[in-house]
């Protein structure tokens, strides 16, 4: 694949968003579904999330799912800042959802091994870089580690920013009923178990790889992520 081009193609609304709806109208339609994994924005979207891969993106639209309203229409796990950036200028709530590079990448590497480790590092930073040049009030920023905790604030954020009224969130209770709704919807979807939840062996495969951050080129990519991460939850 050639990943260059991808973060190109990607980076535009014009270009990424015709190819994402029929991508997934063809999912839909030769696996003899009404829905797809990752939902486009239209005219009828309220809000959005979106975010790099295994950044939550799972968790948060489920905790969202079983918490809100069945009538609020999201957009989501697009991965695709074009997603974003559409969304900003069609001046719609824009949840970014963000992880530390870090976890993030090595996270996702444990999901697709082949994806090479420069490439996953310049997909971060192309996404997050293009997110700092939007005007800030125009997006609420969802970081993984506060929201995997208590996801209340945020949503305070989003009511607050966005004039919304999202029902408030019982972390412990509904976090578990995120989980047991990702995997009904899993099954709904691909007739088979989640398969984002972290598990022992992914967890291995990171340990085995994070040592590759400390070497160039991965190192100065590493610290340029951070910088953006810092300023983007700053």
């Amino acid at each position: 694949m050639n990943y260059k081009l991808r973060r190109f193609v990607r980076s535009f609304p014009c270009l990424h968003l015709p190819m994402a709806r029929k991508k997934w109208e063809r999912w839909k339609l030769a696996n003899g579904k009404s829905q797809a994994p990752s939902i486009v924005i239209t005219p009828e979207t309220q809000i959005v999330l979106d975010g790099f891969p295994r950044s939550g993106n799972s968790y948060l639209f489920a905790l969202m799912a079983v918490t809100q309203s069945s009538e609020l229409k999201m957009a989501h796990h697009l991965h695709s800042v074009a997603h974003i950036k559409e969304s900003v200028r069609r001046r719609l709530p824009t949840v970014v959802i963000a992880r530390d590079p870090r976890e993030a990448v090595l996270s996702y590497l444990a999901f697709d091994s082949k994806v090479p480790l420069e490439d996953s590092l310049l997909d971060w930073i192309s996404f997050y870089s293009q997110v700092l040049k939007l005007n800030t009030s125009a997006y609420v920023v969802a970081e993984f580690g506060e929201f995997i905790k208590d996801a209340n604030p945020l949503i305070h954020k989003i009511n607050q920013v966005f004039g919304l009224s999202l029902s408030g969130i019982k972390q412990e209770i509904h976090g578990k009923a995120a989980k047991v709704y990702l995997e009904q919807h899993s099954q709904k979807l691909y007739s088979m178990s989640h398969q984002s939840q972290p598990s022992r062996e992914r967890n291995e495969f990171k340990e085995t790889i994070r040592g590759e951050l400390e070497k160039e080129p991965h190192k100065s990519l590493l610290v340029e992520a951070i910088q953006i991460f810092d300023d983007l939850i700053r």
